[in-house]
């Protein structure tokens, strides 16, 4: 399954790159926010010691982080167009 994800976010990747080059003329910006796992309702299900696991690997972002990095980018959107950003 990690690996499905990593050609996913390699995709996205790849797409975004090639949409900021070719529509910055438009003045149209892309920014590509990947988040790792979050902590969710909807991934209630997962075996606890799988998501402790996940968690000493640093796999797990917070809401508040994501939130905070879209934050930024509103407010300096020409810094981040094309980027990929982990969180």
């Amino acid at each position: 399954m990690i690996g499905i994800s990593n050609a996913e976010r390699f995709y996205l990747k790849t797409l975004f790159d090639h949409w900021s080059k070719e529509l910055t003329v438009y003045n149209i910006l892309f920014v590509n926010i990947s988040p790792n796992m979050l902590n969710t309702k909807f991934n209630h299900f997962i075996d606890s010691s799988y998501l402790d696991i996940i968690k000493k690997q640093g796999g797990l972002s917070k809401k508040s982080d994501v939130t905070k990095q879209i934050e930024k980018i509103i407010y300096n959107s020409q810094l981040f167009n094309g980027k990929y950003i982990i969180v």
